[in-house]
């Protein structure tokens, strides 16, 4: 398997946790994975992006135009960043409005109580949109394995939940 993927942001929104996430169950599945990443500014609202490379890769730099995978915790982020997709590959977004490929985790998050599980609920959607080529359970362990304590049940709970919507219940 060789997969490309790029997930974009803003600071506070957990980019950088999804990223590991994703990073964690490639590694605890056996797949070589590179990754890389920006931050704007290290600050709460500035852009996010990383790269992740699923496969071998010498490289973690994800050229214009070759990403299998593009996903966006904002649709502004997504838009400025889209240029990475290619023709054919996949988007997934996190929007309030509906669409192909979008789904509304912060507002799930907050009907579920869980206003800080947005990013979890997302990775679980675009887990399943997406087809990374990972297993459900190797997510689950790679949540088990870098959430802290406190926020171990609620991350799980939270990606559970995403995962489970299908693309016409994402509402």
């Amino acid at each position: 398997m060789k997969k490309q993927v790029v997930i974009v942001g803003t600071g506070g929104q957990g980019v950088l946790f999804v990223t590991r996430v994703i990073v964690e169950a490639a590694f605890v599945s056996g797949w070589p994975v590179i990754s890389s990443e920006t931050h704007g500014m290290a600050m709460r609202g500035g852009s996010v992006v990383s790269l992740v490379k699923i496969g071998k890769y010498l490289s973690p730099a994800v050229e214009q135009g070759q990403a299998d995978v593009l996903l966006g915790l904002t649709p502004e982020e997504a838009q400025a960043y889209s240029y990475y997709l290619k023709p054919r590959g996949i988007q997934v977004i996190n929007a309030k409005e509906n669409g192909k490929g979008t789904v509304d985790a912060e507002g799930i998050a907050r009907k579920m109580g869980q206003p800080r599980s947005g990013n979890m609920i997302f990775l679980g959607y675009a887990a399943r949109q997406a087809k990374l080529g990972l297993e459900y359970e190797k997510y689950l362990e790679a949540i088990e394995r870098l959430s802290p304590a406190r926020f171990r049940e609620q991350n799980r709970t939270g990606f559970r939940a995403g995962y489970e919507l299908d693309a016409g219940r994402a509402r």
